[in-house]
């Protein structure tokens, strides 16, 4: 028992209203229905050929997206297939959201850790970065960029330290200087 897509086929650029069609070969029993899914989502079952369902891909987010076709024979026996298309003409994915600024360009903060150690200073927005330098408890310094960027659950801001480091921080560590 095989299941092949007629259309669309592997690796297909789709928009608008796409008529899904798969062939079903099983010659030791006749087939009893074919499942379609989308994105690993139940869309609808057919059960006489031609085998199919149309989707609007209008509706679909620009991108990459899977079908596949499952069928069942008389037998109960299965056979499945899945491809994967791209999507253009549908609705472009939302935005990340913009983190809330806590502080903007040009505010003065003053770093506050809970530790003896120090804020560190990091060579870029996340965890990954080197650190650079060390801001103790009570140093002050300058926003350098805003909005923040989010990475490793902190919220990063570039800020040139007075103690003489430019780098980024996070915020969950500095307040407003008064």
């Amino acid at each position: 028992m095989t299941v092949s897509f007629t259309n669309p086929t592997q690796g297909a650029t789709v928009s608008g209203i796409v008529n899904v069609s798969v062939t079903v070969t099983s010659p030791s029993s006749p087939v009893t229905q074919v499942a379609f899914y989308k994105d690993n989502r139940y869309v609808s079952a057919d059960t006489t050929v031609p085998y199919g369902f149309s989707f609007d891909a209008s509706k679909e987010t620009n991108g990459t997206h899977s079908l596949a076709a499952v069928a069942w024979n008389a037998a109960r026996q299965s056979a499945s297939r899945g491809i994967i298309v791209t999507v253009t003409g549908g609705i472009s994915p939302a935005p990340p959201p913009v983190p809330l600024s806590k502080f903007a360009v040009g505010d003065r903060v003053v770093a506050q850790t809970s530790s003896n150690l120090g804020l560190n200073i990091r060579s870029g927005p996340s965890t990954g970065y080197s650190i650079i330098g060390t801001a103790p408890n009570g140093t002050l310094g300058t926003i350098l960029k805003s909005p923040p960027t989010v990475a490793d659950s902190y919220t990063w801001y570039q800020v040139k330290w007075d103690n003489g480091y430019t780098g980024w921080s996070a915020e969950s560590f500095m307040e407003k200087a008064p």
